[in-house]
C-alpha cells in the first residue's frame, strides 16, 4: 500500500444546500479557516470536499470511518450520510456529479466527497460547534483502512438553535 488519499491538500469545500451558501461567513484566524453557518434545527445540512488521489494505485471511498453509529463527520446531528461524485472532478459545480454512498478515486484524480445530516444540536446565540477533519472509510486493494482527512476549511454551525433541537 502506497501512500493515501490525503498526500495532497483539500482544495474546495462548500456548504451544499443554498441556504447555508447565502448565510456562511468565512473566517480566518492564526492560520485557520472557518466556513459557519446558522444552524438548521430538525433540517439537513451538509457541505461538499474535494479529495485528491496522488498514490499509483485507485483507492475506493466505502463511507463514514467514525463508526458505526452517528459519524464525527457533522457539527451535531443525526441522519449522517457520506457520499461520493462518480466521475472526474472537472466542473466546480459540485451539484452537477451524481452521487452514490461508495466511489473510487483513481491515480492522480479527484472526487467530491458529500457530508449531509439533520442538524439537531442544540446551541446558544453565538455558541458554536463544527469540524476540521473527515474521518472515511478507504479500500486499496483488499485492505481497508481509516483515514482522517484534515480539512483546509473547517465547517461550523452557529447558534442560536431554533425547534427540533436535541438537548
Amino acid at each position: 500500500m502506497t501512500g493515501t488519499i490525503t498526500d495532497h491538500p483539500l482544495v474546495l469545500g462548500y456548504w451544499w444546500y443554498a441556504q447555508d451558501i447565502r448565510h456562511n461567513v468565512l473566517a480566518t484566524a492564526n492560520d485557520s479557516t472557518q466556513n459557519t453557518a446558522p444552524v438548521r434545527s430538525g433540517q439537513r445540512q451538509g457541505f461538499v470536499v474535494e479529495v485528491y488521489n496522488g498514490t499509483g494505485v485507485a483507492q475506493t471511498i466505502t463511507g463514514d470511518g467514525s463508526g458505526p453509529s452517528i459519524g464525527f463527520n457533522n457539527p451535531g446531528g443525526t441522519d449522517e450520510q457520506v457520499a461520493v461524485s462518480q466521475g472526474p472532478f472537472t466542473s466546480h459545480d459540485p451539484h452537477s456529479y451524481r452521487y452514490a454512498p461508495t466511489g473510487v478515486v483513481p491515480p492522480g484524480q479527484s472526487r467530491l466527497v458529500r457530508v449531509t445530516w439533520i442538524s439537531g444540536t442544540c446551541l446558544q446565540k453565538g455558541e458554536s460547534q463544527g469540524v476540521t477533519r473527515l474521518i472515511l472509510r478507504i479500500r486499496v486493494g483488499w485492505f481497508t483502512r481509516t483515514e482522517v482527512i484534515p480539512l483546509s476549511n473547517g465547517f461550523y454551525l452557529i447558534g442560536p438553535s431554533q425547534d427540533h433541537c436535541v438537548a
